[in-house]
């Protein structure tokens, strides 16, 4: 280790880039849960000079090797068998075994001849003899690789790469433990067809475990989830542990725990999805966590638990949990939660927004939102607000609880108690019909002319302002 390290330091001194170089951060991987293989290259940088083909596109190798050799700690690869092609430029070569072989992927930045190539970096560490290894072809997992795993490894996954995982049959317990940077991110995309066809509902890779341990585990920084289904998981659907993630368009379903928990700060969620889950939808203890534009629906329990921090919680639909639609406890700092619909949580003790005071709650503001036909009230604080709590509440709908509309909980002055008239809520269309349409703030900005025309609610109806005659309509 020591002798390598010394020739790293001297070719280094030398201006050899031989042990420093690594995995580029414009790489794209592909994962084929069920026709990759993971002694596969998986990945291609169509950035590098002479870049080729994109083989990681296919289920197969597009080359096989086991007589792989170097003369050293040199990053020419050489082959007695041979079948290197220009188009290999910009592929990854998986390294699965050999004498004095790192295992890893190596990218082709240069070819030769048919019998060698240039990698981006020194493979060996003296030497190298019968080294096997593939070009090309997708991986099947994240993790099942020998040694070095897909996120794991210093010779795999690096910031600002993107993962593919394409709508395969997927069941794996899948561990995001490769740090990123803001500007850097590391991006998980599922796909249905095609790269970047952004599926949605079924269309979407489905992890699901089968009654088997987490489904996801994200404990590094920076990552983009996007377009991916976790289900049936034995424990939690998703387990968030690094900050400064983001989720988009990801559904966690029927887990035995919690849809998604998360213990770090800066947590968002966008046109997501947690339901049927055994216990909460979405719970989380830290700040500041960002839920929009998501449906949490049809959980055991609460369908948003925030114990600590701070929270916005915007244009959301939270509805048919057996226990609080949102649930503000412990040490909760504050929230702001604006136009949401949240509806049908049912149960005798059960309340639209449910906020513990006594545990820390200190500041927030409650605007625009429907709370209706929850099992008791539509907001209730266990205590009254005293000198240390903080709440701007309005133009809130109330309608249909089982209790009371509020509890310990400041009345607007433009707040309502309309039936929302749902189009069809109980197969989850909550678009609503003319009473709460235009009703919303803001509608007249100060000092200004600008007029806003909102509905109160999750779902708008885009319509704004309407005057109805006998043979038209006028939308303003």
């Amino acid at each position: 280790m020591k002798s390598r390290l010394l020739v790293c330091v001297l070719l280094f001194l030398l201006g050899v880039q031989l042990c420093g170089a690594a995995i580029t951060a414009n790489t794209i991987w592909e994962v084929r849960p069920t026709n990759g293989s993971n002694l596969n290259g998986a990945c291609f940088d169509s950035t590098i000079a002479n870049a080729g083909t994109d083989y990681s596109q296919q289920n197969a190798a597009q080359l096989s090797l086991s007589d792989m050799a170097t003369t050293g700690v040199t990053t020419t690869v050489t082959s007695v068998t041979g079948g290197f092609t220009a188009a290999m430029i910009g592929n990854c070569l998986r390294i699965d075994s050999g004498t004095n072989w790192t295992l890893g992927w190596y990218q082709i930045t240069a070819r030769t001849d048919t019998n060698t190539v240039t990698v981006d970096r020194a493979p060996t560490s003296a030497a190298g003899v019968t080294g096997t290894g593939k070009v090309g072809g997708a991986t099947k997992s994240f993790s099942g690789q020998a040694t070095t795993t897909l996120t794991n490894g210093a010779n795999a996954v690096q910031a600002g790469n993107t993962i593919y995982v394409k709508n395969e049959a997927w069941n794996e317990a899948v561990t995001l433990g490769k740090s990123a940077t803001a500007s850097k991110p590391i991006i998980v995309e599922g796909y249905n067809v095609t790269r970047g066809d952004a599926p949605t509902g079924s269309n979407r890779p489905r992890n699901n475990r089968a009654n088997v341990g987490v489904a996801l585990t994200v404990s590094q920084t920076y990552y983009q989830i996007k377009h991916l289904w976790f289900s049936n998981a034995l424990t939690v659907g998703i387990s968030n542990t690094g900050a400064f993630n983001t989720y988009i368009n990801v559904r966690t379903s029927n887990n035995a725990t919690i849809g998604l928990n998360s213990t770090t700060n800066d947590l968002y969620l966008i046109n997501c999805e947690s339901d049927t889950n055994t216990q909460d939808g979405v719970k989380f203890s830290s700040y500041p966590t960002t839920i929009t534009g998501s449906y949490i629906h049809g959980n055991t329990l609460t369908g948003i638990t925030f114990t600590g921090g701070e929270a916005t919680i915007t244009n959301n639909i939270i509805s048919a949990n057996a226990s609080h639609g949102i649930q503000m406890a412990s040490a909760s700092a504050g929230a702001v939660i604006l136009y949401n619909t949240i509806d049908g949580n049912t149960g005798a003790t059960t309340d639209g927004l449910n906020v513990d005071t006594s545990l820390g709650f200190l500041a927030g503001v409650v605007m625009n939102n429907i709370f209706s036909n929850n099992g008791r009230d539509g907001v209730r604080v266990t205590t009254s607000l005293g000198t240390n709590n903080t709440v701007w509440a309005d133009y809130n709908d109330y309608f249909g609880n089982a209790g009371t509309a509020r509890t310990n909980f400041p009345t607007g002055a433009h707040d309502v108690t309309t039936n929302p008239t749902f189009t069809n809520s109980a197969g989850g269309d909550y678009s609503i019909g003319t009473p709460l349409r235009n009703v919303g703030f803001p509608g007249t900005f100060p000092a200004s002319t600008s007029i806003g025309h909102m509905d109160i609610g999750a779902v708008q109806s885009g319509q704004g302002a309407i005057t109805q005659g006998a043979c038209h309509r006028t939308v303003q």
